[in-house]
């Protein structure tokens, strides 16, 4: 693989609100995809919101297992969303009671992003990030950073966090529409003989990625059948005789 090759990171992110101003990141889901279109890493991290939730009415009850039901406790239509949801997924984003899974601070999931990211020696330039919508999950990203540099701040810590991925990225629905694509929901929630489960950071990155993955090898094949019309074109123009292109 040479160094201009690119490797793309395919995000998803959950948290408990639309953006920063109204929510906080829980979970933060990457998945690596080749330049010939394979996944060849995953990253995960959860992040510990403890004491930033604990004004949260129905979260303050420890002894929960799963998110009420009754929409009338929540002043925010994202926790309607999240009420709806399965146990798992909820359980993932949010921790109940007794929850052992390691959460961490968001300057720890910062600098192990990076790590992640750098870990497949590519220049910054040739890490190319991709989402669904890449809007949404780009934000939240540098929301993250940005937490993480503000306690490092606050903490007088001489350390500077910064996203290690290219300004430029591809958003996987605009790919999709397009190139006139649709995909039945839960096409791509099977991956190595596994279920994956819905608003799973992971599991959504690795759906995506997969999602991605069949979109740009389409794309590819277009562009590959249009260049071998433009060639037998240009072969019958100087009177050569063309390529049998088979079946388009």
């Amino acid at each position: 693989m040479s160094d201009s090759e690119p490797v793309y990171f395919s995000l998803d992110v959950e948290s408990s609100g639309l953006t920063p101003g109204t929510g906080r990141l829980l979970t933060v889901g990457i998945a690596a995809i080749s330049h010939d279109y394979q996944i060849i890493g995953t990253y995960y991290g959860r992040i510990n919101r403890t004491s930033q939730l604990l004004d949260v009415g129905w979260w303050e009850d420890r002894k929960r297992t799963s998110m009420p039901t009754d929409p009338t406790r929540y002043i925010s239509d994202t926790h309607v969303w999240w009420s709806q949801q399965s146990a798992e997924a909820q359980g993932e984003a949010y921790g109940f009671a007794e929850d052992h899974r390691e959460r961490k601070l968001p300057s720890t999931i910062a600098a192990e992003v990076v790590e992640f990211a750098q870990s497949f020696g590519k220049e910054w330039k040739d890490r190319i990030l991709v989402a669904d919508p890449v809007a949404f999950d780009s934000m939240w990203l540098v929301s993250l950073f940005d937490d993480a540099n503000a306690r490092s701040r606050r903490m007088l810590e001489d350390t500077f966090f910064e996203p290690p991925f290219h300004y430029h990225s591809l958003d996987i629905h605009s790919m999709r529409l397009g190139c006139g694509l649709t995909f039945d929901d839960g096409a791509f929630n099977l991956h190595e003989g596994r279920t994956l489960l819905k608003h799973h950071a992971l599991d959504d990155a690795i759906s995506q990625a997969l999602e991605f993955i069949a979109v740009s090898t389409h794309i590819e094949s277009v562009a590959s059948r249009r260049q071998r019309a433009k060639d037998d074109f240009a072969k019958f123009l100087d009177g050569a005789p063309m390529t049998d292109g088979g079946a388009s």
